[in-house]
């Protein structure tokens, strides 16, 4: 039954809503489709596919089913390159997309030490097992990945010239990610290569010195911090008008909610917030927020909330939340901390 049917789409949400986001969405469409309601020839039909949809998104075993079945059809459209080669590669090459998938599933999961297992016998004579550890732990702390896209592109093998490397496979890898600091998500596109080297298969870096990389990577990040301070974080109140137009375009489009939190932090007279008492809070606030939420600083003392496809009933709920665990983090650290959480805006 409408095998061809895109389930994300019928009920208008991202594949990685929440199912509160998707029982939103379903009760919605239902309201618009129903042919009780909406006397257009379509609309029975149109109300069995959204019926079937959130069937199959609402039930955890289902949706993984679905999931898989779409990663399927991705990584068939992703092996359309292998045609371009003799029937022997093909096997090889999708060795190597394994390799590089499996590779990104370590780094996603904090496992570094087997991420490190998997790169090139080029790179282990150039990198330590420490200095990667030490990379990546620096890495993870301002950049989570949260999911990524391979696509094999070619074999070049006049991109390597050194060692015992036999083939060199070259793969295009989309990643999105979330910016720890600015609390915001970024796609990057980069190229990875796989290299055959004998009997092995590797992940190749391409780095000289990681310890060297690790430097620049913490310079570029104290430069971010200095240009939030500098700014008085005007660039989180940019992306709060940024969600916002978007969520308001949307809304418009779709007829979606969205709210808007405002977390306050009051302190005693004399009391200064420290970056490290600040962030803690974020951290703290951020545990109670799904993963389509965003949570950015407006100030030193304040900070954001959006909620997409959330009326006022549900922002009640998770300023709640959020009051809560603020009140439970007060207590634990002692500190004499009082907040202020309010629905500062809200669309039903």
């Amino acid at each position: 039954m409408y095998k061809k049917l895109d389930l994300y789409m019928t009920l208008q949400v991202h594949e990685k809503a929440e199912l509160e986001i998707i029982s939103g969405a379903y009760k919605r469409l239902s309201k618009k489709y129903h042919p009780d309601i909406n006397k257009d020839k379509n609309a029975e039909e149109k109300m069995k596919q959204i019926n079937y949809a959130f069937s199959i998104l609402s039930d955890a075993d289902e949706r993984k089913k679905y999931d898989d079945y779409l990663k399927n059809i991705v990584q068939k459209n992703s092996y359309s390159h292998l045609y371009n080669y003799p029937k022997e590669f093909h096997k090889e090459i999708k060795k190597a997309s394994k390799l590089l998938n499996s590779y990104f599933e370590c780094l996603s999961s904090g496992d570094i030490k087997a991420g490190f297992d998997k790169i090139s016998l080029i790179d282990k004579k150039k990198i330590t097992l420490s200095d990667f550890l030490n990379w990546q732990k620096q890495v993870l702390k301002y950049f989570k990945i949260i999911d990524w896209d391979i696509s094999f592109k070619n074999i070049d093998n006049s991109r390597i010239n050194i060692g015992d490397v036999i083939n060199v496979f070259v793969f295009n890898v989309v990643i999105e990610e979330r910016e720890a600091l600015l609390g915001k998500c970024n796609v990057v596109n980069i190229e990875r290569l796989v290299l055959s080297e004998g009997d092995n298969l590797g992940v190749y870096l391409g780095y000289e010195d990681l310890k060297e990389e690790t430097r620049k990577l913490l310079k570029a990040v104290n430069s971010t911090m200095e240009t939030i301070e500098d700014s008085e974080f005007a660039i989180g109140e940019k992306l709060i008008r940024k969600y916002v137009n978007e969520e308001v375009k949307r809304a418009l489009k779709y007829n979606r909610s969205f709210s808007l939190i405002m977390v306050e932090v009051f302190l005693n007279k004399g009391d200064n917030m420290n970056k490290e008492d600040f962030e803690a809070i974020i951290t703290k606030v951020m545990a109670t927020t799904r993963s389509s939420d965003k949570v950015t600083a407006l100030t030193s003392e304040r900070l954001m909330v959006f909620l997409p496809e959330t009326g006022l009933r549900g922002a009640k709920k998770a300023a709640e939340k959020i009051k809560i665990a603020l009140m439970e983090h007060s207590i634990n650290t002692g500190k004499s901390q009082l907040f202020k959480v309010e629905i500062a805006a809200h669309k039903d």
